[in-house]
């Protein structure tokens, strides 16, 4: 299977993306619109903590960059982290002391993952860190979500 990008295909994929849903295109280059619904449709909810999951479960190695990390956050991801750790998956992520809002506790456990380098940037006087990506590195492609979500239980599963 030939894993180069075609340029065209990521042409074709972001008309369909932005311009025209009805476009024929490659689905492996379309944009997402991820959410988080709180109601069933169709019996689906959808949360962005499910597509962070799926994604950390396929990928080689990942980078994770948000302003804000709670306990909460933490929580719904050990899970999957313990089996990255088992797999030997390495995983970076950055946060910041941007209005101390990131919770020491959280990134304590962070830190217990030896496959995860965890960094925190310090803010300077009246300025501000906030960011929030998400990037998953596969053998053959990288997926990115970039977003609102911060590593917080309401980002993940209930904020809009």
């Amino acid at each position: 299977m030939d894993h180069k990008l075609n340029i065209e295909d990521l042409q074709e994929s972001l008309q369909t993306s932005f311009i025209c849903k009805k476009h024929d295109s490659s689905e492996k280059y379309r944009s997402k619109f991820l959410i988080n619904s709180g109601q069933f449709s169709a019996g689906n909810i959808q949360k962005v903590i499910c597509d962070i999951l799926d994604e950390l479960r396929g990928c080689e190695s990942f980078d994770i960059s948000v302003a804000f990390i709670t306990d909460g956050g933490v929580n719904l991801l050990t899970q999957t982290l313990l089996e990255l750790k088992e797999k030997g998956i390495k995983g970076r992520i950055l946060t910041t002391d941007y209005n101390l809002f990131s919770e020491p506790s959280a990134l304590k456990e962070l830190a217990k993952f030896e496959n995860i380098d965890v960094r925190m940037y310090r803010c300077k006087e009246g300025s501000g860190f906030h960011v929030k990506s998400f990037i998953f590195n596969h053998s053959s492609q990288c997926n990115v979500i970039i977003g609102s979500s911060n590593l917080t239980q309401n980002a993940l599963t209930t904020n809009q």
